[in-house]
């Protein structure tokens, strides 16, 4: 925090004329904003249904699509820097946790269970034209580089996770709006940012940051929406995350 100070002398006087304070470091400029999309917002979905149960879903409402906004301080080129460094995280919760029960089982030597993979079901329904909109990969954490999903998305491995720019237009010198669309997310998943190079002040939560380390900022999905939740740098999530993003 900064202060501005003039002195003047009056008489005998001395007077010492105090402006606003204002925020130096981190500039808020720099930042990188995170800002979950409300779950009703979003309930209209425009993605074609390749089967008939798909149908059905579709036409109930559909399930909460999950959906975070980034708000970037100037446009995408005069923020490559920044997004370069940064990676867009889902992390699959169950199938992590399915995939940690598997290995103590075999270590055990007890009975395990082997998840249906959508060759399964293509073999068991028949060759089709049309493939699920869903994840493919068995993969349980997906981390993507930011600035290369918004660039070429067709070339850029990213399961589960879609991104766009923002349609709403900002006033001038507030930069861009982006949605990132975690269609894969479910119940109990983890999706959000993650930048090995951040430093304070570089990825926020609006309008509330839970704080945490600063090359972090995660949403948990709940029954009610996305709830951002403080990330402690010893658990082995975040480790991971870091892992993969730096590589």
């Amino acid at each position: 925090i900064g202060a501005r100070r003039a002195l003047e002398r009056a008489d005998a006087r001395l007077v010492i004329r105090l402006a606003p304070a204002r925020r130096v470091f981190p500039a808020y400029q720099s930042r990188l904003v995170l800002e979950a999309a409300a779950f009703e917002a979003a309930a209209a979905d425009a993605r074609e249904a390749p089967f008939a149960i798909m149908e059905h879903w579709l036409r109930e409402g559909a399930a909460p699509r999950v959906i975070l906004r980034l708000r970037i301080p100037d446009s995408i080129e005069e923020s490559a820097a920044l997004l370069g460094r940064c990676s867009v995280a889902l992390a699959m919760n169950q199938r992590r946790r399915l995939k940690g029960w598997t290995l103590d089982q075999r270590v055990a030597g007890e009975p395990t269970v082997d998840p249906l993979t959508f060759d399964d079901l293509r073999q068991a329904t028949g060759e089709l034209q049309e493939h699920p909109d869903a994840v493919e990969t068995a993969e349980p954490i997906v981390v993507a580089n930011l600035l290369a999903l918004l660039i070429d998305p067709d070339e850029v491995d990213a399961e589960g996770i879609a991104l766009r720019r923002g349609l709403e237009k900002n006033a001038p010198g507030m930069g861009e709006t982006v949605e990132i669309e975690f269609y894969g997310a479910a119940l109990g998943d983890d999706v959000g940012l993650v930048c090995p190079a951040a430093t304070a002040g570089d990825i926020a939560i609006a309008p509330h940051d839970p704080g945490g380390p600063p090359f972090a900022r995660l949403f948990r999905v709940e029954g009610d929406g996305l709830a951002p939740r403080r990330a402690t740098e010893d658990e082995a999530l975040l480790d991971e995350l870091m892992r993969r993003a730096a590589d």
